[in-house]
C-alpha cells in the first residue's frame, strides 16, 4: 500500500510540474537528439506553445512530418511548404530553397535531416548544397542545429579542398565561433603534404607500431569498431573509451582493456588493421569526425580528408 501511495504522489508531482519555455524545451529536446537519445516524452510547455513542440518532434522523427498547426496560420504556411520541400524533386530544389524562410525550430531540423541525406546520396549538386547550408548558417535558428550545419559545411569544404568556401564561411561566421574554423585550417594545411608519423599497434596482434600513415597503405580509414571500415582500406580504430596519454608508449589498466577487446573483436571479424591508444595526435591534426578517410598519392602526400558526413556521401555531381 505504501508503494502504491508513493507512485500516486509521484505521479501528482510530476503532473503538478510547471511548464518549461519552448526555448528551453527545444534545447532539450535537440541536445536529446544530437547525442542519440530519446526525445520522447516530450517536455512539458504551455497550451500555446504545443503545436511548435510536437511540430519540432515530427520534424526529428518523420520523413514528411503531419502539420499540427491551424489552416491558415504563419505556422501552418511554413510547415507546408517545408513539406513541399521535402517531398520535391532535384530539379525543383534551387526554386523552393530560394524562398523557403524557416523560423520553427521543427522546420530547421527537418531541414537538416533532408539536406545531409541529400548530400549523403549525392544527389545535391554543389551550389545547392552551399545554398542549404547558407539557410542553416544564416538563420536564426536554433544553436544545434546550426552547429551541425557548420560542421557539416567545413567537412565537406576540407574533402573538396575548396578554400574559397573556407575563406567564405569564416569571413561570415569566424567571429562568432574562431575555436571552431582554427583545427579546420591545420587540416586543410595537411592537403598535399607528407602523411603524419603515429604511434599505433598492429591488430589484432596488439604489437607496437611507430611509423608513418604512408607505409600502412594508400586509403587510410580512422574509424571506431563498430563503423568497419571498407575492405579497400587500412582500418586504424581510436580509442573511444579511453585516452593513453601521447607520452605513453605502454598498454596497461583500462588502456589495455580497451584494446584487448577490439583486438578480440577485429579478430572476430576477420580484419586486419591498427589500434590508435592515444587521440591526442589524431586531435593535433584536427582528425576528430570520424570516420575518417584519408587518401594518399604513390608518394605518400595527403590528396584528400573526408571526414564525418562528408566521408559518407557519394561523388557529388
Amino acid at each position: 500500500m505504501r508503494i502504491l501511495n508513493l507512485l500516486f504522489l509521484a505521479t501528482c508531482v510530476l503532473q503538478a510540474a510547471p511548464p518549461t519555455t519552448l526555448a528551453n524545451a527545444t534545447t532539450q529536446v535537440l541536445e536529446a537528439y544530437d547525442v542519440g537519445q530519446s526525445i520522447e516524452p516530450l517536455p512539458i510547455v504551455k497550451q500555446k506553445d504545443r503545436r511548435a513542440l510536437e511540430w519540432l518532434q515530427a520534424c526529428l522523427s518523420d520523413a514528411i512530418p503531419r502539420n499540427p498547426f491551424l489552416k491558415g496560420s504563419r505556422f501552418y504556411k511554413e510547415a507546408e511548404a517545408l513539406r513541399a520541400l521535402l517531398q520535391s524533386s532535384p530539379a525543383d530544389f534551387d526554386s523552393l530553397l530560394g524562398t523557403f524562410k524557416p523560423t520553427l525550430a521543427g522546420s530547421h531540423a527537418a531541414l537538416w535531416r533532408w539536406g545531409q541525406a541529400h548530400s549523403r546520396q549525392g544527389t545535391f549538386m554543389v551550389l545547392q548544397r552551399h545554398q542549404w547550408e547558407n539557410i542553416l548558417l544564416n538563420s536564426s535558428g536554433p544553436s544545434t542545429i546550426s552547429g551541425l550545419a557548420l560542421r557539416h559545411s567545413l567537412c565537406f569544404a576540407l574533402a573538396e579542398g575548396d578554400e574559397t568556401r573556407l575563406a567564405t564561411l569564416k569571413a561570415n561566421i569566424g567571429d562568432e565561433l574562431p575555436n571552431f574554423f582554427q583545427p579546420f585550417q591545420r587540416a586543410f594545411a595537411l592537403l598535399g603534404g607528407p602523411a603524419p608519423r603515429l604511434y599505433l599497434w598492429a591488430l589484432p596482434e596488439l604489437e607496437a607500431r611507430d611509423l608513418s600513415l604512408s607505409r600502412i597503405g594508400p586509403r587510410i580509414y580512422i574509424s571506431p569498431i563498430d563503423l568497419p571500415a571498407p575492405t579497400d582500406a587500412t582500418w586504424v580504430v581510436p580509442a573511444l573509451a579511453t585516452n593513453l596519454s601521447s607520452d605513453q608508449s605502454s598498454l596497461e589498466g583500462d588502456n589495455l582493456k580497451e584494446a584487448t577487446e577490439v583486438a578480440e573483436q577485429m579478430r572476430s571479424l576477420g580484419r586486419k588493421g591498427f589500434y590508435a591508444p592515444s587521440r591526442a595526435p589524431l586531435e593535433a591534426l584536427a582528425l576528430f569526425y570520424f570516420p575518417i578517410d584519408i587518401r594518399l598519392d604513390a608518394a605518400g602526400m595527403i590528396t584528400s580528408i573526408r571526414m564525418g558526413d562528408a566521408a559518407y556521401a557519394k561523388p557529388t555531381p
